[in-house]
């Protein structure tokens, strides 16, 4: 059997070369190789879990891609699932060396660097029950458990920090709530509780209503609260709660006196903080690429975001971290109007628009675009070259340009909005 990665252009590959084809738009399940190993798991294993499905020619791998596959999607961004194909001669040497002696064989990754990963058993491995239960016990938890003898003590606790609570009628939290708990980030700037104490949830009633499970967000004793309203799956909860991490419920600028100097919301001050593509330009540059690790996937156009396009860029942003979730910002999304920022235009000088530019922008400045036989394409950049150069970037074949002199382009400088006073 020979694995093949079709990211959305199946005719780079004849089919006959496949019986289990590992697509990156389709799987949430990753085709990696030994030389990636150490780089995308062995770097990463500090409160993340890594599930490898080692596979070979057999009937029984043919097999398993939907079964894998399908317990990949209801760890969606909580667990990293990859396949790493035995039967290609470059990856014998590296399996031989994982102890794979017949396939499928499946290890996970416990979330710490000190435990080594675990070989399952076919039983195991084959019955997704189990396997899901082997899984959740790896989570790891920050949760509280809260009972009405210690929630006032929760509460007061650094009353400025968030507290995130699910109500439950059940005795113990849901496994995605343990691994938003533990999330990175969050863990540190949010408190977790959870509660199916009675008295708990008839003493917040107010907010979160009568109907369990519910979740919510208490600061100031409980002073202030805002009650989740949307579906209880894992991304959704997550990136509510990560608003509150980010704005800490309207954080203020203070002077060198403590004088509250703009007592403006920061996500008003910074709307780019709270948008899933923000725009790349002179006041945002380095919260959301230039600041912290990771490499920043520059959307180039004419003028503003589409809607079309925003969804576009959300299917890949989303298809790609729910395989680097837990590993820092691997990946960070943005568009960039080159109307505008004419330096950057003439840097990048990109062909046709729209096309994006992955940056780095860390140690050396550098960057890479889409190419066609070496050199830019033509064309409009769409979604398939994206993922293809995204893909490359993490296979290690891509070719970084250095910015000329690392000195980059000045910023256009824009005026700031008027604030209107309602």
């Amino acid at each position: 059997m020979k694995l093949a990665t079709t990211l959305g252009v199946s005719s780079f590959l004849p089919t006959t070369y496949a019986k289990v084809k590992v697509d990156a738009m389709q799987h949430d399940v990753r085709l990696i190789t030994g030389n990636q190993h150490p780089g995308l798991i062995g770097k990463f294993r500090e409160k993340q879990i890594h599930v490898v499905w080692f596979a070979d020619d057999t009937s029984k791998d043919d097999k398993y891609l939907d079964f894998f596959d399908k317990v990949a999607k209801e760890f969606k961004d909580v667990i990293s699932f990859y396949v790493v194909d035995c039967s290609q001669s470059k990856e014998q040497k590296f399996c031989k060396s994982e102890g794979v002696t017949e396939t499928p064989t499946v290890k996970y990754y416990p979330p710490s660097g000190f435990l080594p990963p675990v070989t399952m058993t076919p039983e195991l491995f084959n019955d997704a029950a189990k396997f899901k239960k082997k899984l959740i016990k790896q989570i790891p938890n920050q949760v509280t458990t809260l009972t009405a003898a210690n929630v006032a003590d929760f509460m007061a606790k650094d009353p400025t920090k968030p507290k995130i609570v699910l109500f439950s009628k059940q005795d113990k939290p849901a496994w995605i709530f343990k691994a938003i708990s533990s999330a990175p980030v969050l863990e540190r700037t949010l408190d977790f509780g959870f509660t199916s104490d009675p008295e708990v949830a008839a003493k917040y009633k107010k907010t979160i209503g009568k109907k369990l499970p519910a979740l919510a967000m208490f600061q100031d004793h409980g002073k202030k609260s805002e009650k989740y309203t949307k579906e209880m799956i894992f991304r959704d909860m997550k990136e509510w709660a990560n608003t509150f991490s980010e704005s800490g419920m309207g954080d203020k600028v203070q002077g060198s006196s403590n004088q509250v100097v703009d007592d403006t919301p920061l996500e008003e001050r910074k709307p780019w903080l709270a948008q899933d593509i923000p725009e790349l330009h002179q006041a945002s540059h380095r919260d959301i690429c230039f600041k912290d690790q990771g490499l920043c996937v520059m959307y180039l156009i004419d003028g503003k975001l589409s809607g079309k396009d925003e969804t576009m860029l959300k299917k890949l942003k989303s298809s790609h971290e729910s395989q680097l979730e837990g590993r820092g910002a691997q990946f960070k999304w943005m568009y960039m109007d080159m109307s505008v920022e004419s330096g950057f235009e003439k840097m990048f000088n990109p062909p046709q628009l729209p096309s994006v530019a992955v940056f780095n922008p860390h140690k050396r400045l550098r960057w890479v675009m889409p190419l066609d036989d070496g050199e830019p394409l033509d064309g409009p950049v769409g979604e398939s070259d994206i993922n293809n150069l995204i893909e490359k970037i993490l296979a290690g074949d891509a070719r970084f340009k250095m910015v000329k002199g690392q000195k980059l382009p000045a910023w256009t400088k824009r005026e700031a909005p008027v604030k209107q006073e309602l």
